[in-house]
């Protein structure tokens, strides 16, 4: 994992390995489970990739762990120009559309953020310490709000701040609504005064509501699951078109030990998805509608192209929606041989990006996100991206 927490949340804390894969205002978490154990074994490969996120098909930034971890050895950043073809070491950039944030500085109190894709840049005011492990989430080139977590983990408390001048400046919110001993995952905005952030509270995932900035928030959703005998394992929410999806998945009761921790049940998890539509900023929702049933090691929620389709992978499997959810197509995907793709993580101008693993098992038994792969085409055929070495 990283040395930032880029993500807004994962999807899952629990007795699994947890790899966070994402661009920091995508908010797109992703798990990777423990392999069936195997009658043979091989060794590590050299790097896991950590992080990554891009402005287009080109340009874009990646982190990676070597191992085996060495006493003293820390993350790696690694730019590419060129699509991945070849790699500079330095930099700490993140590109998350409408904005990319440079954390160089940050120690100092302030970063660089840009509206143009990292062409140019401009001063980034970090409000306090604590953010400089988070991400803020930008609705356009002035609003933003960044979401700071602290307190115990029994006891998490959240720090709302806000800025209408692109980061120049942060305004503390007094924020009163949320549950007491709620953890915070991410926003979703459709203006400056209209958004929902979703949250884990009493082990059941929900989003609030405000409209009024980020100052005031109210329950907005808090979905049970559609299908018996299984139960919600989060809900995110998306801006889509105007108005506000909600993105559920569930997963059987049998997959759930009895404190409400996922514990899987062998090397895939059995999820169940489901979306829900809000045209009012979230104040009432539709019914849930049944998306893909998948079986796979690595969910996230679906990515969103320049066309408005929602687009998920299923291993050697492309689902796609152009109506918000209501219906869905499935295409076979060319991938490379003895990969498996595992979370789409961006849908950039002219290409998409997916992490996968390898079908090789390391000597450990478990299994990390060690590939990045990219597609030109709009997902029929996928190549891998060599990390950098």
């Amino acid at each position: 994992m990283t040395d930032r927490a880029r993500s807004a949340g994962v999807w899952v804390a629990a007795a699994l390995i947890v790899v966070v894969v994402a661009g920091a205002l995508y908010l797109r978490p992703s798990l990777t489970l423990p392999a069936a154990p195997a009658a043979h074994s091989a060794a590590f490969s050299d790097e896991r990739l950590g992080d990554a996120s891009f402005a287009d098909a080109n340009r874009g930034e990646v982190i990676v762990t070597r191992y085996p971890v060495r006493q003293g050895s820390t993350p790696l950043h690694y730019a590419t120009s060129d699509g991945g073809r070849s790699w500079s070491q330095g930099g700490d950039v993140v590109y998350a559309p409408p904005m990319a944030i440079d954390w160089r500085g940050a120690a100092t109190g302030t970063a660089h953020v840009s509206a143009d894709g990292g062409r140019t840049w401009r001063p980034l005011a970090v409000p306090e310490t604590a953010a400089s492990g988070t991400v803020p989430t930008f609705l356009d080139s002035r609003h933003g709000w960044w979401l700071v977590r602290g307190g115990a983990p029994n006891q998490p408390q959240t720090r709302i701040w806000r800025t209408e001048d692109g980061g120049a400046s942060w305004q503390h919110l007094e924020v009163s609504g949320l549950p007491a001993g709620a953890a915070p995952l991410g926003f979703r905005w459709l203006d400056p005064q209209r958004g929902v952030l979703a949250i884990i509270a009493a082990a059941q995932p929900a989003l609030y509501r405000t409209e009024d900035g980020g100052v005031t928030w109210g329950p907005s959703l808090v979905p049970p699951s559609p299908l018996p005998g299984t139960r919600p394992l989060l809900v995110w929410p998306m801006a889509l078109g105007g108005r506000l999806l909600a993105w559920l998945t569930s997963l059987p009761q049998d997959q759930f030990d009895t404190t409400g921790r996922v514990t899987g049940s062998g090397p895939y998890l059995d999820f169940f998805t489901y979306s829900l539509a809000s045209a009012d900023g979230g104040r009432t929702w539709g019914p849930p509608i049944a998306g893909p049933h998948l079986q796979t090691s690595g969910l996230g929620p679906p990515a969103i192209d320049s066309a408005g389709r929602l687009l998920l992978l299923d291993g050697r499997r492309l689902l796609a929606s152009e109506d918000g959810g209501k219906t869905w197509t499935v295409r076979v995907i060319q991938a490379p041989a003895g990969e498996t793709p595992n979370v789409l993580i961006g849908a950039t101008d002219g290409a998409l990006f997916a992490t996968a693993i390898s079908d090789t098992i390391p000597a450990t038994g478990l299994r990390f996100v060690d590939r990045l792969l990219r597609s030109t085409d709009g997902g029929a055929r996928w190549k891998t991206v060599p990390l950098p070495r």
